[in-house]
């Protein structure tokens, strides 16, 4: 029944929306340059600094126009009178409306960093605008240090500062017209006391090479010395990287370099997103050039502590597998030279961690302990990659495509199979043992799809019984049971009747392998597995 107060409040068409009694509500709104400007203190309605908020917005335009291109000749003749205006104007503007001359700077820096990247058709005077608003950029007070921040300092996101972008447009300059002044302004630059600026600096430091090399090597080494921020080093052997095949002396002088950076760490981690400038430039001293101090630093370091360095070696493999293991290489000697020195390398990495990983296994068995499970955790993935590195090599786009679309022909591909033999052979000799080997089933699945992507008339009897060693292997961590791998197994032994019966027919080992196999999944796909022994026997009766 309603109420006298609930009668009266619907008269009055007045009751009250049935609601929670606490509730949240979220706004946002961008929050524009000159939203920003207000909230800082500045009155962005004087005359004087609408002519300067007006400047920022045709620089804003420019850099937004070109921030990742080279800007044609039209837009940079029309984008110079207002750069040059804009530098005299707020010249004699240092102590007054600080925020907006800040922002002003920035992005006159970032202006005539962006015209740098084309300075042929530049005339005498452009390039002298460009070169002045650079140098004083490089003094600019921003950024300041925040020795917070800055300590935690571990990635490629970082503000933009006029000194950020100083550096970028005075290397760019110098790529061209080196000179003096310039130089030591970059120099002063790798040295600057804010991380961020000493990275960027170092992550275009390889212009200054072709036309003075000997800066670019004192530069180098100075930051060799006393660097210590991961992500500089990352910047500084992508430096490296880039400039170490242009002559042989450059071998010599790149060791020297890695040496001092690797006593302020023995495991760099910081990573350019995709790329991984150290363990490229590791591996090319080792693969390239046999050079003796890598492989020694490599053997005596990671390969003597895999639980360790299990993650330096996890990146040793994907690196080396995805640029050493490419069957095009075989098509030569000198190629085929570096693919059997890869091997070499991945085969040692596999040999350790799996010493290692049986250490574990049996301690483990004695004990169970938290610490050397977390061991166990962190140096099988060592093992994983390999045989994931080599899926994604040779079977993952070959077996994602619609018509199984050959990249190489069948003689390279059983070429590239009897390489990489050994190391399947490794891992699955590794994983067969009882006492102390391991398959995770992410492992087999990515095994049995590579097995898949090699199978020929040659090689058939042999990657069959490598198939049933995989899955016997991954049985105890229930590959077996798992829906994808029933699909693993019904395409394997499909592949295998329809292409290659003739191969098999009269081979007694193959069918009791097959069989084997279908029996391992009968489990979870027994209505599959039925269909395909019914046509094994058809096939072998």
């Amino acid at each position: 029944m309603q109420s006298q107060l609930e009668k009266k409040m619907e008269q009055d068409n007045s009751i009250l929306e049935n609601r929670p009694p606490v509730s949240f509500h979220v706004e946002s709104e961008t929050v524009t340059e000159e939203k920003w400007l207000i909230d800082k203190g500045v009155d962005t309605t004087t005359s004087e600094n609408q002519q300067l908020k007006a400047f920022s917005d045709t620089l804003e335009d420019f850099i937004s126009d070109w921030m990742n291109k080279t800007p044609t000749k039209e837009s940079t003749d029309l984008i110079l009178p207002m750069l040059s205006e804009v530098y005299v104007v707020i010249g004699d503007k240092t102590n007054t409306d600080e925020e907006l001359i800040n922002i002003l700077w920035r992005k006159m820096t970032e202006c005539a960093a962006i015209i740098g990247r084309d300075t042929a058709d530049l005339d005498d005077d452009s390039f002298a605008l460009c070169r002045a608003i650079l140098l004083q950029g490089a003094s600019h007070r921003l950024p300041k240090p925040d020795p917070k921040h800055d300590a935690e300092f571990n990635s490629l996101g970082y503000s933009p500062f006029p000194r950020h972008k100083a550096a970028i447009g005075l290397i760019r300059l110098t790529f061209d017209k080196p000179d003096t002044e310039m130089l030591d302004a970059i120099e002063k630059l790798a040295e600057d006391c804010v991380p961020s600026v000493r990275m960027i600096t170092a992550m275009y430091l390889t212009n200054i090479y072709g036309k003075n090399p000997d800066r670019f090597w004192k530069v180098i080494n100075q930051r060799s010395e006393s660097e210590t921020h991961l992500v500089v080093h990352e910047a500084l052997y992508s430096a490296l990287k880039y400039i170490v095949a242009h002559k042989q002396e450059n071998e010599n002088k790149t060791v020297l370099v890695m040496k001092n950076l690797l006593k302020h760490t023995l495991s760099p981690g910081g990573k350019f997103g995709s790329s991984d400038p150290f363990i490229s430039l590791l591996m090319w001293l080792i693969i390239e050039r046999e050079n003796l101090w890598a492989w020694d630093f490599v053997n005596q370091t990671y390969f003597n502590d895999p639980i360790q360095y299990s993650n330096i070696l996890t990146r040793i493999v994907m690196k080396t597998t995805k640029k050493y293991l490419d069957p095009k290489q075989l098509e030569t000697d000198d190629g085929t030279e570096k693919v059997k020195r890869a091997i070499s390398c991945l085969k040692e990495v596999i040999s350790v961690s799996v010493d290692k990983i049986k250490e574990l296994c049996k301690a483990l068995s004695q004990n169970v302990t938290e610490e050397n499970q977390k061991k166990l955790q962190n140096t099988y993935p060592v093992i994983d990659q390999v045989i994931s590195s080599l899926y994604y090599k040779f079977a993952h786009q070959r077996i994602q495509s619609d018509n199984r679309t050959k990249a190489i022909s069948d003689d390279l591909r059983y070429h590239s199979y009897e390489e990489v033999k050994p190391l399947m052979q490794q891992v699955i000799d590794f994983a067969d043992d009882p006492e102390t080997g391991v398959m995770f089933a992410s492992t087999a699945h990515d095994f049995m799809q590579l097995l898949i992507s090699f199978l020929s008339r040659r090689n058939a009897r042999e990657v069959i019984r490598l198939a049933e060693r995989v899955a016997k292997s991954s049985e105890p961590y229930e590959y077996n049971l798992d829906a994808i791998a029933v699909k693993d197994i019904v395409d394997f032994v499909e592949i295998v009747l329809a292409d290659y019966r003739d191969v098999v027919r009269d081979d007694k080992d193959c069918l009791k392998s097959l069989l084997n196999l279908l029996d391992l999944f009968a489990k979870t796909g027994w209505s599959d597995a039925l269909k395909l022994v019914w046509r094994l026997d058809e096939v072998f009766r």
